[in-house]
């Protein structure tokens, strides 16, 4: 009998998740979550490149401490060069974020499963009662 009761649980939670409303929750929690990523990753993609520029300003001083201007101008472009790197990864998260609302906008335009069921139900039934009006 507990067998039975958890599976009958188990099922009601699944079929609760089916409907379009809650794929519309669903889809709302992803995407504060998706906005808590995309501050976590400004943030530390800030603090990165400042520590980049920083490290190669540094670098630069040594060189021209020492009067060597090739290492200069190779640590001013390694600086940036790993700046950009950084910047690439904010270009990724960006992208990932316009998959993930192209995937809000299918979804929202979808019904839900649950809905689809009922609405079929509801046309065999009317079928099935035109036929024994006819009959």
């Amino acid at each position: 009998m507990k067998k039975i009761l958890t599976l009958v649980c188990v099922l009601a939670l699944s079929v609760a998740g089916c409907t379009s409303p809650s794929q519309k929750i669903a889809a709302v929690a992803v995407q504060r979550g998706m906005e808590h990523t995309s501050n976590i990753v400004y943030d530390l993609a800030t603090e990165a490149r400042q520590s980049a520029i920083d490290i190669g300003v540094l670098e630069v001083k040594l060189a021209v401490a020492n009067q060597d201007e090739k290492a200069a101008v190779d640590a001013v472009e390694k600086a940036f060069n790993k700046a950009n790197r950084i910047g690439w990864l904010q270009v990724e998260l960006e992208k990932a974020k316009s998959y993930l609302r192209i995937g809000q906008m299918y979804i929202w335009s979808q019904q839900g499963v649950l809905d689809i069921i009922y609405r079929d139900f509801k046309k065999a039934k009317a079928a099935a009662d035109a036929e024994d009006a006819e009959g």
